[in-house]
């Protein structure tokens, strides 16, 4: 009976550090997850920061290719202003908006993405134009999207409730914006994001307007460098898409950056 008992007192020992050693290793896994979602939101990764980046070059292209050459969506554009140099993304799309504007970028939105209700457009304008590269797809990102079936709507959708729900996006127009189309040969509107870094320039397209109507379809060309220097050359307006913090939901606070820096 003596040899049993201490036996016993061992066996309680070890179980009870084998149990505790159990629980030690689920909470540090658990603080681990923790740390590394936290790190995750504030330093994003170089894919969601590089895919933000061309959703802002798209709504800055779209947004351009709407007013391009048609004076009346250019008069309601300048009407929205008032005479600011910017306006948010919710103000010219959101759920309450009625314009023409909308029902133009809408129209747009569908010709670049493919969706059912315009695929014939689709196929028939992008061949030939330069456009931002992904998260919209276009013919030039792969050679078999206008004659292959498509996904087009889901594309529209998720890119829709982007640019509304996931962030928060506006217009920036560091030249200021006039309703009036010039008949002058350097008569232009480039669009542009911001970098979503400290850099003092982006790519951006060029878009002409000496044409007739909005169906031109080689009218745009990339630009490698939009700077300050590109503002100051006798070019009529520049379009920047830019994040713009607001509220609780749009902080961005893992961009340790002014936004209003860009282009200034």
């Amino acid at each position: 009976m003596n040899l049993k008992k201490p036996l016993l007192i061992l066996l309680f020992i070890a179980l009870s550090c084998n149990n505790e050693t159990e629980l030690i290793e689920p909470e540090n896994n658990f603080n681990s997850k923790q740390e590394r979602a936290t790190r995750s939101l504030v330093q994003p990764t170089s894919q969601v920061h590089d895919n933000f980046e061309k959703t802002l070059q798209w709504v800055a292209f779209i947004s351009t290719r709407v007013i391009m050459n048609n004076p009346m969506m250019r008069m309601e554009m300048y009407s929205i202003l008032q005479g600011r140099n910017a306006v948010s993304i919710q103000e010219l799309l959101g759920p309450d908006v009625n314009s023409n504007f909308k029902t133009k970028f809408i129209q747009e939105l569908e010709n670049y993405s493919g969706s059912s209700s315009s695929n014939q457009a689709e196929n028939s304008t992008l061949p030939g134009i330069q456009t931002p590269p992904r998260p919209i797809k276009t013919c030039e990102d792969n050679s078999q999207i206008c004659s292959s079936p498509y996904p087009g709507d889901q594309i529209f959708n998720t890119f829709w409730n982007e640019i509304l729900v996931d962030h928060c996006i506006e217009l920036y127009f560091p030249k200021g914006f006039s309703p009036l189309i010039s008949t002058i040969d350097n008569n232009s509107i480039t669009s542009t994001a911001h970098p979503l870094n400290t850099s003092n320039f982006n790519n951006g397209f060029k878009h002409n307007t000496i044409i007739t109507d909005d169906t031109d379809i080689d009218g745009v060309t990339a630009i490698s460098t939009v700077n300050a220097s590109y503002l100051n050359t006798p070019r009529d307006f520049v379009i920047v898409a830019r994040p713009l913090r607001t509220g609780s939901n749009c902080t961005y606070a893992e961009y340790n950056m002014n936004f209003l820096s860009f282009l200034p």
